[in-house]
């Protein structure tokens, strides 16, 4: 079951009518309650909503990573120890952002324990620096210990990322790495790299 609610932190919102589940222009925060289905090392669901880990960056679930055989599959284990921590439990989520790909940024927590702190410190997942570095001591620590992935060589995630845009635009004619197919339906699909 997923829990919904709209928190209104400051003032009336003006002008406007505020949708259910929506957020709010500065005014509010959406909270989300569920059971967690995990998709990847930074990212789950609850219900129909795909939510985003705040402020860090694991590794994507394809990526390898160079070092010991069994920590190559690092996306992989980073999507495990997350799914060991939070699958089928019931998670809570403050929502703070929309991203481009319309999932829910949020801070989460399971039992009062943050997620991204959890993630970070056992060495599976990254301060995404680009947006945040409220965990940059953490990451710190977890590679001084060489906790988790760190016994490894990790490519950040963005990087990796980056990387797979460009070979595919090299690969693609006309440099364009976005292919797209028009459904039985006429709904049209985009595929991406």
């Amino acid at each position: 079951m997923v829990n919904l609610r709209v928190i209104i932190l400051s003032g009336a919102i003006g002008g406007g009518s505020l949708l259910f589940g929506a957020l709010a222009p500065a005014h509010a925060e959406t909270s989300i309650t569920g059971q967690a289905h995990v998709i990847d090392g930074d990212t789950f669901d609850i219900g129909e909503e795909r939510i985003r880990l705040a402020d860090i960056d694991a590794p994507e679930l394809g990526q390898s990573c160079q070092g010991p055989k069994e920590l190559r599959r690092c996306g992989k284990l980073a999507a495990e120890l997350l799914a060991q921590r939070i699958e089928g439990r019931e998670v809570v989520c403050i929502v703070h952002d929309i991203d481009d790909f319309e999932r829910s940024v949020a801070s989460c927590s399971l039992n009062d324990v943050d997620l991204s702190v959890l993630m970070v410190r056992e060495g599976y997942a990254l301060t995404f620096v680009k947006f945040s570095r409220r965990f940059v001591v953490d990451e710190a620590d977890a590679r001084q210990r060489r906790a988790g992935l760190w016994r490894a060589e990790i490519e950040p995630p963005w990087v990796y990322r980056g990387k797979r845009w460009e070979v595919a635009a090299q690969q693609a004619p006309a440099g364009c790495p976005i292919k797209g197919n028009i459904s039985q339906d006429g709904e049209r699909i985009y595929h991406v790299p």
